[in-house]
C-alpha cells in the first residue's frame, strides 16, 4: 500500500498553480439512479443516469494584487464566467501519478473573516461536461529543452477516447514557444503516435483542454512531448490525460 499525506495534493486552476493558497480540497464523482421499478417487481430496479462532479476548495487570501498572482487570478476567473480546466493532483504531480480532470467554471468566491482566525476564500466550482480519473504524465516543474516524456503505462488499451489537460504557469525567454502532444503506444517503447495536441503557446501562461473523441483507441502507454522554441525558453507546464 501507498498512503498518501495530505500535504502532498496538489491543484491548478486554468493556468494558475493553487495549491500554495489551499488548505483543503474536496472532489466528489457522482451518478444519478433512474427509477424503474414496476408494479409487478418485488424490489426497487435502478438504471444507470447521468454523471455529475463537484469540487470545493478552502484557500487563504494572499493580498498581492499583482497581475498573474493570487487575488487577480481568483477574481478574473470569477467575473469571466467562462468554463476552464482544473486538474486535481492527490499524490502530487508525479509521473504517472493519479489526477482527476475536470472542465469547470468558478460559482463561489466568498471571503470570510473571523477575529480569531485568517482570512479565508472558500471556492466552489460547477463541472460541466465529462470529468475523468487519469494519471499525469509530467511532473509540474520548469521545462527547458525538447523533452520526451516518459512512457506511462494505462495497464491496458481503451476504446473510448478521453480527456487531455495542459496548463502553463510560467512562461520566459525571448520570443519563445512551446508545442505538447501526447503520443501513444502499444508497448511503450516503438510506433508512437500523436493522440492529441494542444496548441501551441507563446509569451503568455495558458491552459488548454482537448476531447479525443468517444469511439476512437487510446492505446496502452501515453506520453507527453514539449517541443520548444525561442531564445532561452522555460515553460513551467503540467500535461495529464484520463480515459473514458
Amino acid at each position: 500500500m501507498a498512503f498518501v499525506a495530505a500535504s502532498s495534493t496538489r491543484l491548478i486552476t486554468g493556468a494558475f498553480p493553487l495549491s500554495a493558497y489551499t488548505s483543503q480540497v474536496s472532489l466528489s464523482a457522482n451518478r444519478a439512479t433512474v427509477d424503474r421499478t414496476a408494479l409487478t417487481d418485488t424490489a426497487y430496479v435502478h438504471i444507470p443516469g447521468l454523471k455529475s462532479s463537484d469540487l470545493s476548495v478552502t484557500s487563504m487570501v494572499d493580498s498581492d494584487t499583482t497581475a498573474g498572482g493570487y487575488w487577480a487570478s481568483i477574481t478574473t476567473l470569477q467575473t469571466a464566467g467562462a468554463t476552464f480546466p482544473v486538474t486535481v493532483a492527490p499524490a502530487g504531480f508525479t509521473v504517472s501519478g493519479p489526477v482527476w480532470l475536470a472542465n469547470a467554471f468558478e460559482v463561489t468566491a466568498a471571503p470570510t473573516s473571523a477575529v480569531s482566525g485568517g482570512v479565508d476564500m472558500p471556492l466552489t466550482y460547477a463541472c460541466t461536461s465529462t470529468a475523468g480519473f487519469g494519471q499525469s504524465l509530467t511532473t509540474h516543474a520548469a521545462v527547458t529543452t525538447t523533452t520526451t516524456g516518459t512512457a506511462v503505462d494505462g495497464t491496458a488499451a481503451t476504446t473510448n477516447g478521453g480527456i487531455a489537460h495542459l496548463h502553463v504557469t510560467a512562461v520566459s525567454g525571448t520570443t519563445p514557444t512551446c508545442d505538447v502532444t501526447i503520443e501513444h503506444s502499444v508497448n511503450g517503447s516503438t510506433s508512437w503516435a500523436t493522440l492529441a495536441t494542444f496548441t501551441q503557446v507563446t509569451t503568455a501562461v495558458a491552459s488548454q483542454r482537448v476531447t479525443v473523441a468517444a469511439g476512437t483507441s487510446v492505446r496502452r502507454y501515453l506520453r507527453a512531448v514539449v517541443t520548444l522554441g525561442g531564445t532561452t525558453p522555460s515553460y513551467t507546464v503540467a500535461v495529464a490525460f484520463a480515459r473514458s
